[in-house]
């Protein structure tokens, strides 16, 4: 794998854990104001007639082909189990949430008029974990759940989930590590609900904190708490 800059290949070599560490803190922590969200919103994509089976890949590329340019600016992507996403350019946060609102009406009536509609939901309760795109990415992620014993549960997190994801501006040079560690202390004290309402609580994939307490933890490392964010 090449380490790359602005999408030029700079190494042919393997790639390490720190460079890949230095190119994402260079490529997505430039410190600057916070003036900007970038929103990415996820959704499962449904076969109206046969809502029990998942919608083939050749009918979810023509849907894309056919898709008229969306007002606000949003690419149209699609994640493993052919969910669609739509991902917005960065603006203040009003004019975000217009944008978006905006995409997803002009995608409504493209998407009926294909036989086709989509689920908001965070998990898929009904259809099987099954990736229907063949990109290189997915596929090699699919292998290495596989090789690590976790195909199960990568399939699941690939191609049976949806999510609204927020990015930010990384703010202020001086507070960019602060906001980093809030965010991992805040993950790792996290709790959410499944589908059917069952609440959880300590994902075994997050930072263990004895004795939970995010608050805590986000006054000792950034004394000044969310209000800079």
């Amino acid at each position: 794998m090449s380490v790359q800059h602005s999408h030029t290949a700079v190494a042919e070599e393997p790639l390490t854990l720190a460079a890949a560490h230095e190119h994402l803190y260079q490529g997505a922590l430039r410190p600057g104001p916070i003036a900007t969200i970038g929103l990415e919103l996820e959704a499962h994509l449904v076969d109206l007639r046969a809502p029990a089976s998942r919608v083939g890949w050749d009918r979810i590329t023509a849907l894309r082909a056919g898709l008229p340019a969306l007002p606000g600016g949003s690419d149209v992507t699609t994640e493993p189990g052919g969910q669609l996403e739509l991902s917005a350019p960065p603006l203040p946060l009003s004019a975000a949430i217009a944008a978006m609102r905006r995409d997803q009406a002009t995608l409504r009536p493209a998407l009926t008029d294909a036989g086709l509609g989509v689920a908001s939901i965070g998990t898929d309760p009904a259809r099987r974990s099954v990736r229907v795109t063949p990109e290189p990415r997915y596929a090699a992620m699919e292998t290495h759940f596989g090789a690590i014993g976790q195909l199960r549960a990568g399939k699941a997190m690939m191609c049976s989930t949806a999510a609204l994801q927020i990015n930010l501006d990384a703010g202020p040079a001086a507070g960019v590590q602060c906001h980093l560690d809030e965010l991992w202390i805040g993950r790792a004290d996290q709790s959410w609900r499944t589908h059917d309402g069952a609440r959880r609580t300590g994902d075994p994939g997050d930072l263990n904190i004895a004795g939970g307490g995010a608050a805590e933890g986000v006054r000792e490392i950034c004394p000044a708490g969310r209000r800079d964010l």
